[in-house]
């Protein structure tokens, strides 16, 4: 394909040179006074500049005024003709004028219409000209280069009129060529392409493109086995069989083993391939999980950020919920979701079709990109319409379709309770809606998040009852739960108990106490709580004990799953240890906990290094920690990105008002 760009260009490229040299050609006929006139419009006086000049001062036609300088003899003959861009030609004029001080004769003519420039392929407009010069190479090379700096292009002009009807001709006859070559070749590519392309059932294209993928996967394979270097299956003539070492899941191992009995009886003839599972390898088996086209995309996003070991539980699973989800949370608008839920059908409604125009290369990358996440797009368009359903936000317009439970006349609620499902409408429109909104929001951001990470910090557990890891469950689950409950969950359970009061009625002689500065007089200022401040008695007293637990936490997850593990690689290999510190007095060779070949769950092997688990230990520790404020805080983007998003669809809803 690079072949053929390069040929269209190169041939467009000389159809371009060769018009604008015809165009050179019957302009500088003009110019130079060759082969006579058709009218008046075309003799020397009515084209002015120097050849009317000459003309007014009588000098003979047929031979230049300025054909040879008495004193040298030198003669001026040294003549250049081609065209340069209109509007560099006051400046083109007053170089050459500099450079041949004076010695060279230019003259000008315009181009009726612009021209395709060869170099640039894009309209420019033009003018002709033609210098002459006296004889001298320097002379000419400068010329020529300045020529070049200008963008000027410089062609062979003939010196006689039957010389400019030749080249005329010559040029227009290369030019025809030059087309038709073009046309039967853009004809001829056309036919083999649309060869290649077949029907919608059969490209020759598309199959050409699976084989080379099939032999680069083959070659990718080939370049990861060996040869044998022993007679291993007591046959001499495998020795010069190859090896490869591979996983397949267990459920697929009887059909591997039935492929390659059948390509053994019907190719081979012979047992020449030998499929066996009973072999000695090193490390855990990669970690594989079976998708479809529904939950392959959202694999694919948890993928992205890191891929769990082998056997540990598969966070992509869950993602299919608390993905969309969390950005139902942020993009709540029943009428955009709705929207957004029309794209997403039609994308699986078409989903056939989209498919072969994504395999034949006709879809373009960024709708590529929306067609391979369109099941992810359908979860978002339904969360985000529950969500929508939650704010009662349609485009920033509410709906009131139980009818408000405010009695505006009072400025209080009714009997009736409260708004049955979502917000109700009457919050809108009001002056403190922006702040009602604003605490609704950003207090239910924390209430998710808080309840996201302790759901991941779940299913850690769930890989240490798993694994048998109860060092880890003792000195990372319970510290991890314990820190993030005493912390950031008490938070959340001071919003939920706060929302559940009624300060209006029972507690309407208490003002409604500042949850951040709850927050920040729990960790600077432990047990000093005023009594105004109280949302239930005794709260002084929990927080110190909830302060002095998560503060407990740190050290037990920095030190605790460490000394166990050196308790118990004593307990097993410190026999060998001290046999090896006597006979050797060198230093083990020492290979940390996380980075060996075991499972990373807790067990210990002979190569333990108590030093480089506390160094990781400690990473770990500090990560978990500043990740525990930091995600928080990140959470908070559900709040910023719904309150932006409704926002500007109340500031379009204003401006189409």
């Amino acid at each position: 394909m690079g072949i053929h760009i390069n040929f269209f260009r190169q041939q467009t490229q000389l159809i371009n040179e060769l018009k604008e040299r015809i165009e050179v050609l019957r302009l500088c006929r003009r110019l130079n006074n060759a082969g006579g006139y058709d009218d008046e419009e075309e003799s020397p006086k009515a084209l002015g500049g120097i050849y009317g000049s000459l003309v007014d001062q009588k000098a003979p036609i047929e031979e230049p005024l300025l054909s040879r300088d008495p004193e040298s003899g030198s003669e001026f003959s040294e003549s250049l003709s081609g065209a340069v861009p209109a509007i560099k030609q006051a400046l083109f004029e007053r170089m050459i004028f500099r450079v041949s001080h004076g010695n060279a004769i230019l003259s000008f003519q315009d181009m009726k219409a612009p021209v395709i420039d060869p170099v640039s392929g894009t309209p420019v407009q033009k003018v002709v000209f033609s210098v002459l010069a006296v004889k001298s190479e320097n002379m000419r090379r400068r010329i020529k280069k300045i020529c070049t700096f200008f963008g000027a292009n410089v062609y062979d002009v003939p010196s006689n009129g039957a010389g400019y009807d030749q080249a005329v001709s010559a040029a227009q006859r290369k030019l025809e060529e030059q087309k038709t070559t073009l046309h039967q070749t853009k004809l001829r590519i056309n036919v083999i392409l649309t060869q290649m392309a077949g029907t919608r059932t059969e490209s020759p294209m598309v199959n050409w493109i699976d084989a080379l993928r099939k032999e680069r996967l083959i070659a990718e394979v080939m370049k990861k086995t060996t040869m044998l270097q022993s007679n291993a299956l007591g046959q001499s003539s495998q020795q010069h069989m190859i090896r490869a070492v591979g996983w397949v899941p267990s459920d697929l191992y009887y059909g591997l083993e039935n492929i390659v009995d059948r390509m053994n009886k019907e190719r081979f003839r012979a047992q020449q391939v030998v499929l066996s599972k009973e072999l000695d390898v090193h490390g855990s088996p990669p970690t594989y999980f079976e998708t479809n086209k529904f939950t392959s995309g959202f694999q694919a996003i948890v993928d992205t950020y890191g891929m769990c070991r082998y056997q540990e539980v598969n966070p992509g699973l869950f993602t299919i919920v608390t993905f969309p989800f969390l950005f139902g949370v942020m993009y709540g608008d029943m009428l955009h979701a709705a929207l957004l839920f029309c794209f997403a059908s039609y994308l699986l409604i078409n989903e056939k079709k989209l498919l072969y125009e994504k395999k034949i290369g006709q879809m373009g990358e960024m709708f590529g990109m929306a067609f391979g996440g369109r099941y992810i797009i359908f979860m978002m368009a339904i969360f985000g319409f529950y969500a929508g359903t939650l704010y009662n936000d349609a485009a920033s317009i509410p709906l009131n379709v139980f009818g408000s439970r405010w009695d505006l006349d009072n400025g209080v609620m009714n009997d009736d309770g409260p708004y049955p499902w979502g917000v109700d409408p009457e919050w809108y429109g009001k002056k403190n809606e922006l702040v009602f909104l604003n605490s609704l929001k950003m207090k239910l951001s924390i209430i998710l998040g808080v309840t996201h990470m302790s759901f991941g910090i779940c299913l850690g557990l769930a890989n240490n009852l798993h694994f048998k890891d109860y060092s880890g469950i003792l000195f990372e689950f319970i510290p991890r739960i314990l820190f993030l409950l005493c912390t950031f969950g008490y938070m959340a359970a001071l919003i939920i108990l706060k929302w559940c009061m009624d300060w209006a009625g029972t507690f309407r002689y208490m003002a409604p106490p500042s949850l951040i500065q709850t927050m920040i007089g729990m960790f600077l200022k432990p047990g000093s709580l005023k009594e105004e401040d109280e949302i239930y008695s005794g709260q002084g007293t929990l927080q110190i004990i909830m302060l002095i637990v998560a503060l407990l936490c740190v050290p037990a997850m920095l030190v605790g799953k460490p000394l166990m593990s050196n308790a118990e690689f004593k307990k097993k290999y410190g026999h060998l240890q001290r046999r090896h510190h006597h006979s050797v007095n060198t230093e083990e060779e020492k290979i940390p906990i996380h980075e060996g070949e075991d499972s990373g769950h807790g067990a210990v092997g002979p190569n333990y290094s108590f030093s480089d688990h506390m160094i990781t230990q400690a990473i770990h520790t500090i990560e978990f920690v500043l990740g525990a404020v930091s995600n928080t805080a990140s959470y908070l983007r559900l709040w910023a990105l719904s309150l932006a998003h409704a926002q500007l669809a109340s500031v379009r809803c204003v401006f189409n008002i």
